[in-house]
């Protein structure tokens, strides 16, 4: 059942005396690509994010449900405003120049949690965005450059106003350091995401996530003198670095996870369909095609865009 205000209250209490100590390191979280709320740096390995109650009810019960891929939890805490936070396991945390890509799931954002209005804003979005015919949304998009040592970025905007035909290409600027594409980590990454679709297609997965996101991260540090030298005289050796370098990939934000319990629906098909498009996408760019040449479903033309958008909450 989804946990009430006053139970989440009691678990912020109790995980007050453990966490009190963080709190005298706080600042800014420098390495957010996404989300709504801005995240907080909570002394050098934990991340405050706001959330709502259900979202607590999904990390305080659930989060086993999906193993390695949920950021280890350190507890809650209710701000001084009021406000609901989790403490999460920082991911960034080991990283020198950490890349960040936030991919928003699913084909529909629309939970049924939401308030009425709030479903048919979302629901509109979804027809306009590649939420609707992907079944995946950039959210959040940096990627470390060596030759100048600084960062490009794109905003969720960004990732909203890209049109189909343009997706696989934008998550490849993602592996795209200004020197070269880092191929060799998408094939890696490749291996992570059909683990994710083995744990959704379980038939221990009773869950709908709705606007869930993906978070891929690698090490965007490296020998750049070395790494130009190999490339450009023995251009079919795979460079060393992407074969070792560090990375993780992780599912966040769980502010709309409904449970399947008692409806129709088996399984959350939105996700999967947006899973095995990037499963294609990640595959096309770490094998060298265009991505103009990687054959992306286009869910709509399917008429799977409006998956689980008549789901009833079940608590």
């Amino acid at each position: 059942q989804s946990m009430e205000m006053e139970d989440f209250r009691q678990i912020c209490q109790r995980s007050s005396s453990d966490i009190q100590k963080h709190f005298s390191y706080k600042r800014p979280y420098a390495h957010q690509a996404g989300g709504h709320d801005e995240l907080i740096q909570i002394g050098k390995n934990i991340v405050a994010k706001p959330c709502s109650a259900r979202e607590a009810w999904f990390y305080h019960n659930c989060a086993e449900i999906i193993g390695p891929y949920a950021p280890q939890c350190h507890g809650f805490w209710m701000g001084e405003d009021g406000k609901p936070t989790v403490l999460l396991q920082d991911l960034t945390s080991g990283f020198q120049k950490p890349c960040v890509l936030d991919i928003k799931m699913g084909s529909s954002t629309a939970a049924p949690d939401r308030p009425p209005s709030k479903q048919a804003s979302c629901s509109a979005k979804d027809r306009i965005t590649t939420t609707g015919s992907i079944g995946a949304r950039i959210c959040g998009l940096r990627v470390f450059k060596p030759q100048n040592e600084e960062y490009r970025s794109y905003d969720k905007h960004w990732g909203k106003n890209l049109k189909f035909d343009e997706f696989s290409s934008a998550v490849e600027r993602f592996f795209d350091n200004g020197v070269r594409v880092r191929r060799d980590l998408a094939i890696r990454f490749l291996e992570k995401l059909q683990e994710i679709l083995e744990l959704f297609q379980a038939d221990s997965m009773k869950f709908r996530f709705y606007a869930s996101s993906i978070l891929f991260i690698y090490e965007g540090a490296e020998e750049l003198g070395n790494s130009c030298e190999q490339t450009e005289q023995l251009p079919e050796q795979k460079v060393p670095s992407d074969q070792t370098a560090n990375l993780d990939v992780r599912m966040i934000d769980f502010a709309h996870v409904i449970p399947l319990d008692g409806q129709k629906e088996l399984r959350d098909e939105a996700y999967i369909c947006g899973l095995r498009n990037l499963i294609e996408i990640f595959e096309g760019i770490g094998l060298g095609l265009d991505p103009s040449a990687i054959q992306v479903r286009d869910l709509r033309a399917e008429g799977l865009e409006t998956l689980q958008v008549s789901a009833t909450v079940t608590d």
